[in-house]
């Protein structure tokens, strides 16, 4: 009996632990939507590098903070909504806007409550706006997915 209890909770979690990416980037507005949820925790992270292999700039964390208020289902990238604790390159920053760099390719990664992870890789034009973003694959995902393309 305890043996098909403790494989029931570990399918369940394991289960659990699957996400499909539930958010995309509208170009137009220049935005980060989600589906269903909302974005608890998003990481944007330069993938580019210097010619010396150093990185551009520290990743921009957002952490939602204000346990009174859900977080939004949309962030645009000139205005960081009240209610998120930003940083940059591990460290705390005032900035309240997202402002990427030209030319660039970004992962973004939301965790939601649950804390598993779901990205999107966007590219920006020289001007530092995002012009094209695809979903990244899921470790696990069960339909087999590989990526959305969004151009």
């Amino acid at each position: 009996m305890n043996r098909k209890v403790t494989f029931i909770i570990c399918s369940l979690l394991l289960c659990s632990c699957n996400r499909e990416v539930d958010f995309y980037f509208n170009f137009g507005s220049q935005s980060l939507c989600v589906y269903k949820s909302s974005f608890y925790n998003l990481s944007i992270e330069n993938d580019s590098i210097t010619p010396d292999g150093k990185s551009y700039e520290g990743a921009i964390s957002l952490f939602w903070t204000d346990s009174a208020n859900s977080p939004p289902r949309r962030i645009y990238l000139d205005r960081i909504p009240k209610g998120y604790s930003v940083y940059r390159g591990g460290i705390k920053s005032s900035e309240k806007r997202i402002s990427l760099k030209g030319n660039s390719v970004y992962t973004i990664t939301s965790t939601g409550i649950a804390a598993v992870g779901c990205s999107i890789k966007v590219w920006t034009n020289h001007q530092g706006e995002v012009i094209k973003a695809i979903q990244m694959p899921q470790l696990g995902n069960a339909n087999g997915d590989s990526q959305r393309n969004y151009e």
